[in-house]
């Protein structure tokens, strides 16, 4: 009896301290395991370059892009154009390159538009094309302006300037009112926008998901990423939406298309 009793003791003993580690072993891994996803999900969702960072927020498929230097900043047009974004990148030697503002069937740009000082299209004021975005070449300063305060300015020093919108956020402020008035806020469409903060990085955004225009913004008005009192302004959209990064297939969105009007750098 003893020794059933003894035996029954040690077994249970051993039991509980096979248990205890197994526990142990067990959590040790899942932290690690934790550790290493968290890790690789930074690595793959944001690309850093010399002069500009990529990132990629994976659940609401946005992709975003910032600038620091503006030197190789430029605006082509052509309304005959008939090269890819990807032909345009790999001929001409750039880095990236985005959609750009409306245009119409025959390609033409809607709404005001000046290529160095050049006024191509005369500006007036538009429920849709609320602002003007501007590279001023003297001083390599992108800066946004609404239609009546740009009107008045000397366009002489302009790189270019072209007419856009509406402004989705402002200065760190989502701006209702101009999402509401435009012709297309409301609906749902592939986006493409540009914008600054406060630090002077330029911002370009698509997305690959349907948004309206208030939900996209308050979704990027929560992300950090894009810096501090952040202004962003809506491109075209729907089809038009396109992105080409250099040497980074996940910004090589619609790369085939073609437009009459592309960002680049």
């Amino acid at each position: 009896m003893k020794k059933l009793i003894f035996v029954i003791l040690t077994f249970v003993v051993l039991y509980s301290f096979y248990q205890l580690e197994f526990v142990k072993t067990g959590n040790d891994n899942f932290s690690e395991t934790e550790v290493t996803t968290s890790l690789a999900q930074t690595e793959e969702n944001e690309f850093i370059f010399d002069d500009f960072v990529a990132y990629y927020l994976k659940d609401q498929e946005i992709y975003i892009v910032k600038l620091s230097n503006f030197q190789n900043l430029n605006l082509l047009y052509d309304p005959t154009n008939t090269k890819s974004l990807k032909e345009i990148i790999e001929s001409n030697n750039l880095n990236f390159a985005i959609n750009g503002g409306y245009f119409t069937d025959e390609k033409k740009h809607v709404g005001g538009l000046i290529i160095n000082s050049d006024i191509i299209n005369n500006f007036a004021n538009n429920d849709q094309l609320t602002h003007v975005v501007a590279l001023d070449e003297q001083h390599l300063e992108l800066s946004f302006y609404s239609y009546e305060d740009f009107i008045n300015l000397d366009k002489k020093n302009f790189k270019f300037a072209f007419q856009t919108g509406p402004i989705v956020i402002n200065k760190g402020i989502i701006e209702y009112d101009f999402i509401n008035n435009s012709l297309n806020g409301n609906e749902k469409a592939l986006r493409s926008l540009i914008g600054k903060n406060n630090s002077n990085e330029l911002i370009f955004i698509v997305t690959r998901k349907v948004y309206d225009l208030q939900t996209l913004a308050e979704i990027l008005f929560e992300e950090e990423i894009l810096g501090n009192e952040v202004t962003l302004i809506n491109l075209d959209g729907g089809s038009s939406v396109a992105m080409y990064l250099k040497n980074l297939e996940k910004f090589q969105i619609n790369e085939n298309k073609i437009l009459p009007n592309l960002i680049t750098f």
